[in-house]
Formats: structure tokens, sequence, C-alpha cells
């Protein structure tokens, strides 16, 4: 009897068998490669962390030491003690921007202006102008003509008045306030109204 013929076109399949067996020997030789590789890098693993497991301990060892001291430190250490307010600049906002106060003449119609610009700038820069000297410097500082002259005999004599600053502002609100600002405040209104 003779073998069948395989039509024309139609797939052979002892071939196709033989080369489906030759990649499954393929496969299982290199799963075999694979297979000894990860053993090999297992033992590898195995030896470093035997190697390192004294120098981990050791490691471990200097960790809680570390600790211990830490804590004892803590212990021991008195409570910091803050810095005050105005020296720490992390601490205050940001200070508003100022512009250049206008200089006092002695001009009593001027006075109330002058002095509340002052007061705005001890609001906005406090830690500028932490004590009365300082206040009361700047005053003298924004002071000319008559309230100049006012002021220089003070400063000569180191009168006690420029270490307190409710004296100091009391005294020149005395001196060179309006007398009669109720007047004032009634002359200046009738004078708007005139001019429209």
């Amino acid at each position: 009897m003779s073998t069948p013929r395989t039509p024309i076109g139609a797939p052979n399949y002892e071939y196709l068998l033989e080369q489906l067996v030759e990649a499954r020997i393929q496969i299982l030789a290199q799963h075999a490669q694979l297979e000894a590789l990860r053993e090999d890098s297992q033992q590898q693993v195995d030896q470093l962390w035997n190697d390192n497991y004294p120098l981990h301990q050791t490691m471990l060892q200097m960790q809680a030491t570390l600790t211990n001291f830490t804590t004892q430190a803590q212990a021991q250490a008195p409570a910091p003690i803050p810095p005050p307010r105005f020296l720490n600049p992390t601490s205050r906002a940001p200070e508003p921007i100022i512009g250049l106060l206008d200089k006092f003449n002695g001009n009593c119609r001027l006075y109330r202006g002058f002095i509340n610009q002052v007061k705005l700038v001890f609001r906005g820069h406090p830690h500028r102008y932490p004590t009365d000297q300082a206040k009361i410097t700047l005053i003298g500082t924004l002071l000319t003509g008559s309230a100049l002259i006012w002021f220089n005999p003070l400063l000569e004599d180191n009168d006690p008045l420029l270490d307190d600053y409710t004296d100091f502002l009391t005294k020149v609100e005395t001196v060179f306030s309006d007398p009669d600002k109720y007047a004032t405040t009634i002359n200046r209104l009738a004078t708007l109204k005139q001019g429209n």
C-alpha cells in the first residue's frame, strides 16, 4: 500500500510536529539554564546576606545607642528660651511701606496732621521705635522753625522730658496744638462751602 499523498498546499504535519518538539526541547533547555542562574543568584544573595549580617547588627546597635543618647540629652537639656519678638525677623509680619513725613514748623493748624502721621509710623514700625527715647528722637528730627527752637533747649539740657513719650507728647500738644480746634474746623468748613 502506498502512503497517502499530501495534497498540494496542505500542511505537512510531520514537519510541524518535528518543529514543535525541537522548540519544546529548546524551551526546556533555556528553562534549565534560567533555573540554574536563579539558584546561583540566590546563593550569591544568601552569601552577601551572611557576609553583611554582622554589619547590619552593628548598625542596629548604633542606632539604638544614638536614640538613647538623644532621649537622655533631651531630658537633661533645659527648654530653649525664645528670642525677644523684635529680634526674631521671622516672627513678624512684613512692614508697611511708609513715605517720608513732612517736617513740622510749629504751625498749630498743622500739628494734628503731623502728630497723627508720626503715630502711624510708630504703629507701622513698632520694632524700630520700641522705646520712648526712640519715638522722641524721631519727632525731634522732624521739627523745624519755631518747633525746633522750642526743642533745642530740651536736647541741650538733656531734659528728663526726653525720656517719657507720654509726658513729652502732652507738653508738645500744650505748646503747639490748635487752641480752638472747634473754631478752626468751622472756619475751614465755611471756606470750603464758599469755594463751591
